[in-house]
């Protein structure tokens, strides 16, 4: 499983644009819900992956946005996605918070943070900053601020 191509393939699948990212990011309250959504909707397409939202980690250490399983591996993932009037700095705290669960949970199962910001910003350049890597990318047809999806794993 790459959940890289996943997510590639699901920017694909559902016909996000650009111009559709910029009118999400701008609903109050954010978008993260919609994105899971609409990524499990995708994921339900792929033969031979399971997937489960809201699962709990193993050993009952909370839970996961979203567990990933196939035939090889099984990852659980938290997801953020920023949106137009958050505050930055809260954003990043949350994301630090995810992160501090994600590796002090005991488990031999993979751990993902995947962040989904806006080149350009300052959330964008600390999380790169901070050792993230570029998992998908949403390009913007003038080539100013392309939306990608950031992610760090354990």
């Amino acid at each position: 499983m790459n959940v890289s191509n996943l997510l590639i393939n699901w920017i694909g699948w559902s016909g996000i644009t650009y111009n559709k990212m910029f009118i999400l990011r701008n609903l109050e309250g954010g978008w993260e819900a919609w994105f899971q959504a609409d990524f499990c909707a995708y994921l339900s397409t792929v033969p031979g992956l399971e997937f489960m939202r809201e699962a709990t980690y193993p050993g009952n250490y909370g839970r996961a946005d979203l567990r990933l399983r196939d035939s090889q591996l099984e990852v659980y993932c938290e997801f953020k996605c920023l949106y137009a009037l958050a505050n930055m700095e809260k954003m990043y705290n949350a994301i630090q918070e995810d992160i501090t669960r994600l590796s002090s949970t005991p488990s031999a199962c993979a751990r993902l943070m995947l962040c989904w910001c806006e080149t350009g910003t300052v959330l964008h350049a600390q999380l790169l900053a901070d050792g993230f890597s570029v998992y998908a990318t949403i390009l913007d047809p003038v080539g100013a601020n392309n939306f990608e999806c950031l992610g760090i794993g354990f």
